[in-house]
């Protein structure tokens, strides 16, 4: 019984051999669902804590993760499970997200779904929350606020990041509660304005209220496997019911238009020398932000493992893309491998003197804020770059995007190569890190070593 949609989706959605119909759902379906798609990892480690409270008559809560590193204004990443999980599903999936907190100096909340079966009211799915219309964002709202009481949260750091049912979550606050979230990182779900019915004259079932993304734009990675079985990365209608499901690259465009982005696409290999992931990109949008999908060719519905998805560590480039955001902007004084700058952005000094960006233009400017000075360019203005990056070669690059054209009324598609523009010539191997002092210095280091810098 193969499933056309499962842990993110409305559990009535099946292929045309299942004959429960919208509005009908069984315990037993729902109970299969639960099965299937549970994640098998079990919360063994004691060092996240957890938090209980009430939260319109329904008893809720969350896990959490404080580093021991941690000081003042700290950023903090959201994290949730998928149908028929729970919180403590994703301690250690998609990666062991402690260690990953430990070194880059986050906290993380596990929050849970609500009811026995673990679902979230992500908007179109998934029910029982949908049916009960489960205000799950206020709840989210509400245990940012009560964390924030446990250790001091940067409010303009806050991020989402959701798996399955929590990948949809993730796509509703990012449009619900674009005041609070700085940029979210959904995974094997895409965002949809509307669920229909189209053997009644395509009869939409659910579509989004008018004031979802009407607030501030929000950055957007959407992760998705071209080989998902539960949720399909090209969408599917269900043969019995009529109902259809977005496909990601919809759902990218969903983002594109809610983000007012232009439309030229960006293409880029994951990595060059395992072409096995992808990144399509509009990033001319308002407000500089950018939404992005990024494809991963093998890796089922949970492509949480580099080994099965082609070498895409899913925690990393999630935390890699949320972590150059901030509400309402960029501010950052250093950049690892992974990281990315992208047109319109900025690094910024501890103090504040010191400003790294990324013109309109293209080129790359190091200024003194203070003193109204540029300290060194890099002199692509005019090449079209849209990305500064570590390339795994241990090399600083500015990256001239790839196009998807589309010829002959759309019959034939052409994707030209991203080039690189500028580099800092400095190979090598090491964990590497861009970085501005105060000095108005701005370096390469490879293992703490400066290997590169300007002026």
């Amino acid at each position: 019984m193969r499933l056309l949609a499962g842990a993110l989706t409305h559990p009535i959605i099946w292929n045309g051999r299942m004959t429960t119909k919208l509005g009908i759902p069984t315990y037993i379906l729902w109970a299969l669902v639960v099965t299937l798609c549970a994640t098998a990892i079990s919360a063994e480690a004691a060092t996240p804590e957890r938090d209980d409270f009430w939260h319109d008559l329904r008893h809720r809560g969350y896990h959490y993760y404080i580093p021991d590193t941690i000081k003042q204004d700290a950023p903090l990443l959201i994290v949730m499970h998928g149908y028929g999980g729970n919180s403590t599903s994703l301690f250690f999936a998609p990666s062991d997200l402690t260690q990953l907190a430990d070194e880059q100096g986050f906290v993380i909340m596990w929050p849970s779904a609500s009811g026995l079966l673990a679902s979230w009211n992500g908007g179109p799915c998934c029910p029982p929350a949908t049916t009960f219309h489960v205000n799950d964002n206020g709840f989210i709202r509400q245990a940012i606020k009560r964390l924030g009481n446990r250790v001091s949260i940067d409010e303009t750091r806050i991020y989402a990041m959701g798996h399955s049912n929590g990948g949809s979550m993730a796509h509703r606050l990012g449009l619900q509660s674009s005041d609070i979230i700085a940029a979210i990182a959904p995974i094997s779900f895409p965002v949809m304005d509307r669920l229909s019915n189209r053997f009644i004259i395509d009869y939409p079932i659910w579509e989004m209220p008018s004031s979802w993304g009407a607030g501030r734009k929000v950055p957007v990675l959407a992760m998705h496997a071209e080989d998902d079985d539960l949720i399909l990365y090209w969408g599917a209608c269900v043969l019995d019911s009529g109902i259809c499901l977005d496909s990601a690259p919809a759902g990218r465009d969903t983002w594109g238009r809610i983000n007012e982005c232009q439309k030229n696409l960006e293409f880029v290999w994951h990595s060059q020398q395992r072409r096995e992931a992808y990144i399509e990109s509009y990033t001319d949008c308002k407000q500089d932000v950018s939404v992005n999908l990024l494809t991963i060719r093998t890796g089922k519905h949970s492509p949480f493992s580099p080994k099965d998805n082609g070498g895409v560590d899913v925690a990393q480039e999630a935390w890699s893309f949320l972590s150059r955001f901030q509400k309402p902007g960029h501010k950052s004084d250093r950049m690892w491998e992974g990281q990315a700058l992208n047109r319109g952005q900025y690094l910024e000094s501890a103090d504040g003197s010191v400003l790294l960006e990324l013109q309109a233009d293209s080129n790359l400017v190091l200024k003194d804020t203070k003193n109204q000075l540029v300290l060194w360019a890099s002199g692509t203005q005019g090449s079209g770059a849209n990305r500064l990056t570590i390339q795994g070669s241990g090399e600083l690059v500015l990256i001239k995007p790839g196009y998807i054209k589309k010829l002959f009324f759309g019959l034939v598609t052409v994707k030209t190569k991203p080039s690189v523009v500028w580099s800092s010539r400095t190979p090598g191997s090491g964990e590497e890190r861009v970085q501005i002092d105060g000095r108005g210095t701005l370096q390469l280091l490879r293992n703490d070593e400066v290997v590169w810098h300007k002026p």
